[in-house]
């Protein structure tokens, strides 16, 4: 489900190379592709995941969304590369609100940058097949220097 008032979004992926775009609207109960786009990044706009050109990203943004004639604000975007650290945890088991309040803790032995430079999200998988009393979670970070970045381009394209 989409966490939306319009139940309308357009997804962009941004890579080292391109940019993909898709664009869903909901019609009554089901979601329908509206638009499906691709466009090349001119070398070396983004390394690492580290935004270097960002007047070249937001130019390929806006370009895109002129070409398939997007007018829909509801953005999502993803985001990758060293900035980004994924990496699945084993915990005691608790409930998730716990967890919120531990995980921090927990994270300082996965993740190499200081916590105060990265947002942490997390997602509980379940619990453990093969451990009694432990669960498997999904732990993510991401460096809030890098989400700003990225949050700056979007807001100027």
């Amino acid at each position: 489900m989409l966490l939306y008032r319009s139940q309308n979004l357009v997804g962009l992926d941004i890579g080292t190379s391109s940019v993909k775009l898709v664009e869903i609207d909901k019609v009554k109960n089901a979601y329908r592709l509206k638009n499906v786009g691709i466009a090349k990044l001119p070398r070396d706009t983004i390394v690492n995941g580290t935004i270097i050109h960002a007047e070249l990203l937001e130019q390929t943004i806006n370009n895109l969304f002129s070409e398939y004639k997007i007018k829909n604000k509801n953005v999502a975007i993803s985001i990758s590369g060293h900035p980004v650290i994924i990496k699945k945890i084993t915990t005691d088991l608790m409930a998730e609100d716990e967890l919120e309040n531990t995980l921090p803790f927990e994270a300082e032995q996965y993740i190499p940058f200081s916590l105060d430079e990265v947002n942490i999200d997390f997602q509980i998988l379940g619990p453990c097949e093969d451990k009694e009393n432990k669960m498997n979670v999904m732990l993510v970070a991401a460096k809030k220097a890098m989400i700003t970045d990225y949050i700056s381009v979007l807001q100027n394209a």
